[in-house]
């Protein structure tokens, strides 16, 4: 995906990465990173779909961004890429 994220990229964006936790998560059930991030992935859903805002004390649980950066880059560029903007995009809803 190129250029700035939108907000309207949201709800895509979580739906496609959820699918893709999911897939690693069938391949690696034992991960607690990708439990972790697909956890995080369905409270932002979920957050969405409701259309509310979050509080700001959940908003500084979430680290799938983090995580990205650290752990997923390297191998798995384009996920990476996709928790990032997600965590952008969530955070700006505050």
């Amino acid at each position: 995906m190129a250029g700035d994220p939108r907000p309207e990229d949201l709800p895509g964006l979580l739906a496609s990465a959820l699918a893709t936790v999911r897939g690693k998560r069938a391949q690696v059930p034992t991960s607690s990173m990708y439990e972790s991030i697909e956890a995080q992935l369905e409270y932002m859903d979920r957050t969405v779909r409701a259309g509310d805002r979050p509080p700001i004390d959940k908003l500084k649980t979430i680290n799938v961004g983090l995580l990205a950066v650290r752990e997923i880059e390297a191998s798995d560029p384009d996920f990476a890429d996709a928790l990032m903007r997600i965590q952008y995009l969530f955070e700006q809803l505050r």
